[in-house]
């Protein structure tokens, strides 16, 4: 699901789905109201992007116990705090195995559920808030000269 950026990537996904579409389904674009129901029946979300610099599928995936296959980009592994499979940028054959790791221990979906509420408790737009005024203002103190965490 989502549309693919990466031409070389999008023809691979068409031949794979041509070759066992019981398998893969390249559903290209939908919209925010029916993603919902993709996630709900996703067995995991593999995000081998080459250019990321939000983890959003990451985190909504995660939030709904969804298992995660991402690259090692490090807006992904971030997001993920642990709680993801990763694989280097481009390396399609450790994408392949780490993905076949996650798909061959399945976990119930109430497991699946807890896990997701479990990981989304760790993170708050209060905690994001905070992480983000501490990176500005430790940018902005060379430039004023005032201390890191210091009074605003």
């Amino acid at each position: 699901v989502g549309a693919p950026v990466d031409a070389r990537v999008a023809a691979d996904l068409r031949r794979a789905a041509a070759a066992d579409p019981d398998a893969l389904v390249a559903v290209g674009a939908v919209a925010p109201s029916a993603l919902e129901a993709w996630y709900a029946h996703a067995a995991a979300l593999l995000l081998p992007s080459r250019e990321e610099s939000s983890g959003m599928p990451v985190a909504e995936a995660l939030a709904r116990g969804v298992p995660v296959v991402a690259s090692d980009l490090p807006a992904l592994v971030e997001t993920a705090g642990g709680a993801a499979a990763h694989h280097a940028v481009g390396d399609v054959g450790e994408a392949t195995r780490r993905l076949a790791q996650v798909l061959s221990c399945p976990r119930d979906t109430s497991e699946r559920l807890e896990f997701g509420r479990a990981w989304a408790a760790t993170r708050s737009w209060a905690k994001a808030a905070r992480r983000y005024r501490d990176v500005l203002e430790a940018c902005l103190a060379p430039a004023t000269g005032a201390a890191a965490g210091g009074p605003s």
